[in-house]
């Protein structure tokens, strides 16, 4: 793309932080040209033996028509340069849009801690909470966690079993006895087993899988147990 300055001279480099481009209708005016034939050479292309041969006209300069002085417009873009004015307006701007940007995500910062503060003050059910799991605080060490207070770890919801404080060794996922993942709902029937993953409390006559399997619990746990079920058969449940 051509870029010319107000001044007609064609630009190199142009800096659109600085200016901006417009287009503009402009006359160009072209300069006679002088005809020239064509200049060339013959080269033999075959020669035969009881005489005569081929040639073939090789061009080495192209001829020009002759052609008289002319005019015609032509739409040009113009590099047209910012005022001063026109600057430290533009400089106001993006100021004032940082500013509103750095504002909204305050805005959003103090959301989100009001609401992972607040979350677990709300009395909702499973199917709930597994909607709004991103908005729960995630789970981390050295915190002071109460019965029936929810976390986030990883894309997984868990339920606190018994107030304690965390540590590391205790995640979740690790710590059966603190911890029991919130899962979505099922009937625990044989058409709709719960499945299930570890750090989860079984109940006598519902239906669970794993890896592909069915079991049945054949006697309540109690307590949340974190072995596969394949290693429970015969102690709490039996293969479906």
């Amino acid at each position: 793309m051509e870029v010319y300055d107000q001044q007609g001279k064609l630009l190199e480099e142009y800096d659109l932080e600085k200016g901006y481009l417009k287009e503009e209708i402009r006359i160009v005016h072209h300069d006679a040209v002088e005809g020239a034939p064509e200049q060339g050479h013959y080269e033999t292309v075959q020669e035969y033996p009881g005489g005569g041969k081929d040639v073939k006209w090789v061009v080495d300069e192209p001829g020009v028509e002759a052609r008289a002085a002319w005019s015609e417009e032509r739409t040009v873009n113009v590099y047209v340069p910012y005022t001063a004015e026109e600057l430290a307006a533009r400089e106001r701007d993006r100021q004032a849009v940082a500013e509103e940007m750095c504002r909204q995500a305050a805005v959003a910062e103090v959301q989100t801690a009001l609401i992972a503060a607040q979350i677990n003050t709300l009395a909702v059910d499973d199917v709930t909470a597994l909607r709004w799991r991103m908005l729960y605080p995630e789970w981390a060490p050295d915190a002071a966690y109460k019965t029936g207070e929810k976390v986030r770890r990883g894309d997984r919801l868990y339920r606190c079993l018994q107030g304690h404080t965390s540590q590391t060794g205790w995640e979740p996922e690790a710590a059966a006895s603190l911890w029991t993942e919130v899962c979505e709902s099922h009937a625990g029937t044989a058409e709709d087993p719960i499945p299930y993953s570890g750090n989860m409390a079984l109940e006598s006559g519902k239906f669970y899988s794993q890896g592909g399997v069915t079991y049945r619990c054949t006697r309540d746990t109690g307590n949340p147990v974190y072995n596969p079920l394949a290693e429970l058969v015969g102690l709490y449940v039996e293969a479906a």
